[in-house]
């Protein structure tokens, strides 16, 4: 059994070093010829074990092992060649096979053992003196060669039965560090974790994201599958997490349905990176996983808090990501929310993607709806539908781009509104009323301090304008609206009326499809809304091929 030992070369080495100083001393006392040649040798020796010693992750177990004992046969052949002065050496041998012993256990350091004691009785013998004189003689070959015997086998075994306590140690303190069923870390570690984390960002200033996830709808699933799929879907969900987070980052296991990740030096927009990858992976695994029970549909929701805007401590920072995740599972799930979200944030992320900006579509769309629990997918059908219009009514190059940008950014201003605001179920005050449409214009003012999203501003500020001039912000009519914006006004609306919202059920699609065409010339350019009525299909909403 070999018998892993941190630096277990250096620590023989200085063992060495240290015994070599004794050796010395009574050679240059009896024969300075011999000390100058054997101090050479233990020069070497322990230059060489040091050297190996510092590169051991390099080399095979099995070649350090071998090497090793090749040094100790090495002092073997000097027994053998010491003649009278043989003796010295005893102590140097012991040495040598206690550390071979302790480095790799008891059939290393017997086999070097025996090997010594052989040479050592091969020395005394070719001197003329007999077996039994051997064995009457204090001091002589046999007693030398059993106690180093004896010592490499003792010390061997104790050697090994202290890696198997500290291996059974590390095995228990494995268990309490990872969750057993997901191969995640465990909830008391990952605060540890988590709590080490936050004081070395408060040194250095750097920020700390939290994501909480949950699967959505997991008591459920255990009703209509049992526990044993239930257990298949959490384990695979935490291999799943664990595949699309950073090196950096932590993941484990924070209750029957959910898992944590912590992100060191993280903002939440980067967290919302992370958060979007996973719930996509998540999604995506599932929808094509064959075999019995189908469970086609399973999803999961999450929600990021960030030190220290968030909270300044561990238990307040779990706590708001915690309370955000609740936002995520019962609105619309299968969704990511931040706990909370700047327009500087947002400006800074959007200037940060750049000329990259259509490669940044599904953090932006999330970003958008993190904001507004109750518009969960509302950016990117708007985008979609959109598109669609533009497309039919003979739009290309550059100014589909800008609907396009236009679309997906034209709630940006929501950004500013209360949560309260945008969750509240029953009639508006003047001043919630104010802030709703207030937005078009803070979005476009927004949007005009990025240079290559200027030519979007128009798109975001009058998408709520109405063709017959009764709409906000500004009450600008007909054509004196931008193409893009009344585009975008009819899928804004058409995706309202068809989406659940805190102040009124969702439509059927034929009943919004009737009301746009009942608004068609008050509130909707005409020419938008026939574009858009021969795209739609009046059964699912979604756009005919």
């Amino acid at each position: 059994m070999k018998v892993p030992t941190l630096g277990r070369g250096l620590i023989r080495a200085k063992v060495l070093l240290a015994w070599s100083a004794f050796i010395l001393y009574l050679l240059f006392t009896q024969n300075k010829h011999n000390s100058l040649w054997l101090l050479g040798w233990l020069v070497i020796y322990n230059l060489v074990s040091w050297l190996v010693s510092a590169t051991w992750n390099r080399w095979q177990e099995r070649v350090i092992q071998y090497f090793f004992i090749a040094l100790g046969f090495g002092l073997i052949l000097l027994v053998l060649v010491a003649g009278s002065e043989r003796q010295l050496f005893y102590p140097l041998v012991i040495i040598e096979v206690v550390s071979l012993a302790f480095c790799f256990g008891h059939k290393a350091g017997l086999t070097v053992a025996v090997v010594s004691w052989g040479a050592i009785l091969t020395g005394e013998l070719s001197q003329g003196v007999s077996l039994l004189e051997l064995v009457k003689r204090p001091g002589s070959g046999i007693i030398w060669g059993a106690t180093i015997a004896l010592l490499g086998w003792v010390v061997g075994q104790l050697a090994e039965n202290n890696y198997r306590l500290q291996q059974g140690v590390q095995d228990l303190s494995s268990l309490v560090k990872t969750d057993s069923l997901t191969g995640v870390y465990s909830r008391q570690y990952l605060r540890r974790f988590l709590g080490n984390e936050i004081n070395g960002c408060r040194d250095s200033g750097q920020q700390l994201s939290v994501i909480r996830i949950a699967v959505d709808h997991f008591q459920n699933l255990l009703d209509h599958h049992g526990a044993e799929v239930g257990q298949t879907v959490l384990a695979k969900t935490g291999e799943i997490i664990q595949e699309n987070v950073r090196g950096k980052d932590r993941v484990g296991r924070f209750g029957e349905d959910e898992f944590c990740v912590v992100l060191p030096g993280t903002d939440s927009f980067d967290a919302l990176d992370v958060a979007e990858k996973i719930r996509v992976a998540v999604r995506e695994y599932f929808k094509k996983a064959s075999g019995e029970p189908k469970i086609n549909d399973l999803t999961v929701s999450l929600g990021i808090a960030t030190f220290p805007k968030d909270a300044e401590d561990k238990s307040n920072l779990i706590y708001r990501a915690n309370q955000t995740l609740y936002r995520a599972r019962h609105s619309k799930r299968d969704r990511v929310c931040l706990s909370s979200i700047t327009i500087d944030e947002v400006q800074r992320k959007i200037k940060r993607a750049g000329s990259a900006l259509a490669e940044n579509i599904p953090t932006l769309v999330a970003i958008i709806d993190a904001k507004d629990v109750n518009t969960c997918g509302h950016s990117e059908r708007v985008t979609k539908y959109s598109m669609a219009i533009a497309r039919a009514m003979g739009i290309t190059g550059e100014e589909l781009s800008n609907i396009q940008y236009g679309a997906l950014l034209h709630d940006i201003g929501k950004i500013n509104v209360e949560e309260h605001i945008l969750d509240k179920p029953g009639r508006l005050s003047d001043h919630e009323l104010y802030s709703i449409r207030n937005h078009p214009s803070f979005g476009a003012n927004f949007i005009s301090s990025i240079d290559y999203l200027k030519k979007v501003t128009p798109l975001v500020l009058y998408h709520h304008e109405r063709w017959d001039g009764n709409g906000y912000p500004e009450g600008i009519k007909g054509e004196n609206i931008p193409l893009g914006a009344r585009i975008i006004g009819v899928a804004d609306a058409f995706d309202a009326m068809i989406s659940d919202r805190p102040y009124k059920k969702s439509f059927l699609v034929e009943e919004a499809v009737k009301e746009l065409a009942l608004c068609r010339g008050t509130q909707f350019d005409p020419a938008v809304v026939d574009a858009f009525l021969k795209l739609i299909d009046r059964s699912t909403g979604d756009i005919l091929s």
